[in-house]
């Protein structure tokens, strides 16, 4: 349960965690339990269970308390979604990681269902905390076995919102009457047997389109984003897809029943196949009952579905990329993973690196390393004070963490653990450090991505590190800018881009090619030279007041058509032509 720092977020969505705004303060309220004699019939030990996996997400998630976790946790919990690691302590140092970059993000549960020991949970996950809109973040369902009033396991599967859907739907609302009826244990395992029978003869070969219009509701409720209501386009759509994935299967995972709701987690296939290419995908799916017919279905699928052609971009989840280590040079490797990147240097005398991001990345990083090394990492360098870059280095016991002055001030500040324990090295504008056959230069440059930011060059190789500077053809995220100084941005990258380089390094994206970095700093240069043509003019005849007066609409008289193409420029151009203007007013 965790969001990913991913290059885009949807018209917005992000990995399976979150409505209205919470703060610590002020969770969002927890759903009321149902009682033990409910409408179900359910026992008091699955109601106990749901009241806990209530718990996680109002106080854990909403309530940003991870040190909860101990308590929820069983010591040894099975983590079944890759990305997360597995492990408690892995676990609370993502929660930090998701809250430090997504602080306004929330959790918040659209249907809960019990069965045994297994709560099912069907949940929005909101970057923005903009309340009651559904059509923003991520869609997950996650599925918790508990055991003595801890979680014992977790599997999860999420999906981003997108724009629009065939259906018109979202992806949460509920449609059909509300079941007033309890629903008898026989009718919940005939429901499941239904859905089994579904999985198993049309999902998977042979592919019986004569079942659905005895399985499927007259004008089911339809909230997968491709998928329209009824059945006659669920059969169009599969005709073709089948047609094209004969082979095409799904094994049944974990299946559940609670009153008129079947769930479903699965594993998509190709049958027959010696190794199975849709592996690292899994499917949830959640069927809402009615006289042994679906009525209304929703899912969460990280896996290529049929209407994968016809769906937007924003429709498709971007998939965790395998971590690579790149050699740029010898003893000098590009090692991204986890979506951020880290440079390496391996010398006889210990090994470099920088911004181990969190404690998770941290350990890949160091299992890493390993396979090209049997020197200890001796030396951290901080490429700038960002929270999110400087967890981490405690997998690094032996080295020392080197990070530019003014991260001092700022580290004081951490209240969740993010930063290192101590600074080690600490520099003003220049270091240079003789490691080995190696000289890795620390430069400071001015203010940039905070105040602290830090330039690390190896003048023999040509390879330099800019961390969060720019990214490869595209304008740094509007959400992220409120601490990035354009006006020191385009300072640093118009110097930098001045040296010989051979690679050149961000901090989030796999490329290497010094090419990215200076088309970023001519975007900047147009970028001041834009907002300056305008701005001058104003603060001449009208002073420094009359410039703010105008900053709101600012973007209106200012275009660089040159970049229309470039990813987030719809988006986040505005706020980087309000960035610059206060830079050139204001200093920041």
């Amino acid at each position: 349960m965790y969001i990913q720092r991913v290059r885009r977020w949807v018209p917005i969505l992000v990995v399976g965690l979150i409505l209205s705004v919470v703060q610590a303060a002020n969770p969002i309220p927890a759903l009321a339990a149902a009682p033990a004699d409910g409408l179900y019939g359910k026992a008091y030990s699955e109601d106990a269970n749901k009241a806990i996996i209530q718990r996680l997400y109002d106080e854990a998630l909403n309530g940003r308390n991870v040190d909860l976790l101990d308590e929820l946790y069983a010591s040894d919990y099975t983590e079944h979604s890759e990305a997360l690691l597995g492990g408690v302590e892995v676990l609370k140092t993502t929660f930090l990681s998701n809250f430090n970059q997504f602080p306004d993000a929330i959790w918040e549960i659209k249907r809960m269902a019990a069965d045994d020991d297994l709560v099912w949970v069907h949940a929005q996950i909101n970057p923005t905390g903009e309340q009651g809109n559904e059509w923003v973040g991520l869609a997950i369902i996650e599925i918790y076995r508990l055991k003595d009033g801890r979680i014992v396991e977790h599997w999860e599967s999420q999906q981003y919102i997108p724009e629009e859907t065939v259906s018109g739907h979202t992806m949460f609302e509920e449609l059909t009457p509300a079941v007033t009826e309890p629903v008898s244990e026989e009718e919940m395992e005939r429901n499941k047997e239904v859905i089994r029978k579904l999985w198993t003869e049309f999902f998977s070969p042979p592919h019986n389109f004569d079942l659905l219009p005895d399985i499927f509701g007259d004008n089911h409720k339809e909230h997968n984003p491709g998928e329209p209501d009824g059945v006659d386009g669920r059969i169009e759509i599969f005709t073709g897809f089948f047609e094209q994935e004969p082979d095409f299967g799904a094994e049944i995972l974990l299946l559940s029943a609670d009153g008129p709701y079947v769930w479903l987690y699965n594993q998509p296939m190709i049958v027959g196949a010696e190794e199975n290419p849709l592996a690292a995908g899994k499917g949830a799916n959640i069927y809402k009952m009615a006289d042994g017919k679906i009525i209304e279905h929703w899912d969460v699928i990280l896996y290529p579905s049929p209407h994968a052609a016809e769906a937007t971009e924003t429709q498709q989840a971007p998939q965790m990329p395998e971590p690579t280590m790149t050699q740029l040079d010898e003893g000098v490797y590009h090692y991204f993973g986890g979506f951020y990147s880290s440079l390496v240097v391996v010398t006889n005398e210990g090994v470099l690196i920088t911004d181990p991001a969190n404690a998770a990345r941290g350990q890949m990083l160091k299992q890493a390393i390993a396979e090209l090394t049997d020197q200890p990492v001796t030396h951290i360098a901080l490429t700038h004070e960002h929270y999110n870059h400087t967890g981490g280095t405690e997998i690094f016991p032996a080295a020392q963490v080197i990070c530019h002055v003014a991260c001092a001030d700022i580290f004081q500040l951490d209240e969740y653990g993010f930063v290192p324990d101590k600074v080690d090295i600490s520099f003003k504008t220049y270091l240079s450090i003789e490691l080995g056959d190696k000289t890795v230069e620390l430069h400071h440059l001015g203010p940039g991505d905070g105040v602290a930011t830090t330039i690390i060059y190896l003048p023999k190789e040509q390879v330099v590190m800019s961390a969060d500077l720019y990214e490869p053809r595209a304008l740094t995220k509007a959400l992220s800018m409120d601490d990035k100084n354009p006006l020191g941005v385009r300072k640093i990258l118009n110097e930098v881009a001045s040296w010989n380089l051979k690679h050149a390094i961000n901090g989030h994206s796999p490329g290497t090619d010094p090419q990215d970095l200076r088309e970023a700093a001519g975007y900047y240069e147009d970028l001041y030279q834009a907002v300056n043509a305008v701005l001058q003019p104003i603060i001449e005849q009208g002073g420094a007041d009359a410039a703010f007066g105008v900053l709101a609409t600012l973007h209106e008289q200012i275009s660089l058509p040159q970049y229309a193409e470039w990813g987030e420029y719809d988006t986040a151009f505005a706020k980087h032509v309000f960035r610059m203007a206060m830079g050139l007013m204001h200093g920041g």
